[in-house]
């Protein structure tokens, strides 16, 4: 089909049936298109679905594998199996702002080139008293707007080895 062998009406006509059959095809990738979004969305729900069922049954176990290590090493932190480790941490006591204004002004006061305040920065400058009150050991202020809030319980987490 060669539009130059052909008259000027003959090739009107050709290249205008050409131009909605290149309609047509821009129409199937369309269609294309929209079905792979479809089955897009289907496999990604199924993947949804299957993630959060695995995932409660590795919570599941997980329970289990606390408990063990309750039960069996109550005094160990760290417990190596020959497929994994079990590990157990105290939760660590936290720092905590009670006045976020408080905190901003107090880092403009005393150090306005870095504006944010970071905790753990600030934790290394302080000492706590013994009545539970912070003193900042660079200036020897009483820090008012920190409190530390005690953290019970421990977490909990399983290594494994990858498998090949």
């Amino acid at each position: 089909m060669c539009i130059r062998d052909r008259d000027e009406a003959e090739a009107l006509a050709l290249a205008d049936v050409v131009v909605t059959m290149r309609r047509h095809l821009n129409g199937r990738i369309e269609t294309a298109k929209q079905f792979a979004e479809a089955q897009k969305a289907l496999v990604d729900q199924w993947l949804m679905e299957q993630t959060d069922r695995l995932t409660q049954a590795i919570e599941r176990i997980d329970v289990r594998l606390h408990e063990y290590a309750l039960d069996y090493h109550g005094d160990t932190k760290t417990v190596k199996l020959p497929h994994g480790t079990l590990r157990r941490r105290a939760y660590r006591d936290a720092i905590c702002w009670e006045s976020e204004l408080e905190a901003q002004q107090y880092q403009a006061q005393h150090d306005p080139e870095d504006m944010k305040l970071s905790k753990s920065a600030l934790k290394e400058r302080l000492e706590q008293l013994p009545d539970g009150s912070f003193v900042d050991r660079q200036t020897g202020e009483v820090v008012h707007f920190v409190k530390m809030v005690k953290r019970e319980g421990e977490s909990f987490s399983v290594t494994h080895e990858e498998v090949s």
